[in-house]
């Protein structure tokens, strides 16, 4: 069975086109939640007030830069960091007696 999948990209998208297709109120309610996205850094776009058009652009940062492989190598830190604490936390609740007995009466394995 060969099957594909279409994906339909947009360079530039109306706020009108864009609150219909996700089912906004309008396109003010688009451009609330469009210029929240590009504040937060989740899309790269510009919005022409004119005519109400929004353009997306590709994110400017390469990431092939000293700091930016840094910040990468951080964050990646914080998630081990993350992991080995809930692995311990897990840990401490599975041998917990109150735990413990509060699976036995449930009947359910821990």
């Amino acid at each position: 069975m060969n099957s594909t999948l279409k994906f339909q990209t947009f360079l530039t998208l109306s706020l009108q086109d864009m609150a219909s297709r996700v089912q906004l109120s309008g396109p003010q309610e688009a451009e609330k939640y469009v210029l929240h996205m590009i504040e937060d850094g989740e899309i790269f776009a510009s919005i022409n007030q004119k005519d109400g058009m929004v353009s997306f652009h590709d994110n400017p940062e390469k990431y092939n830069n000293p700091a930016m492989l840094h910040n990468i190598d951080q964050e990646m830190l914080k998630c081990i960091e993350l992991d080995e604490r809930l692995k311990a936390m897990d840990q401490e609740i599975t041998v917990n007696p109150q735990f413990v007995q509060k699976v036995i009466d449930s009947g359910f394995p821990p």
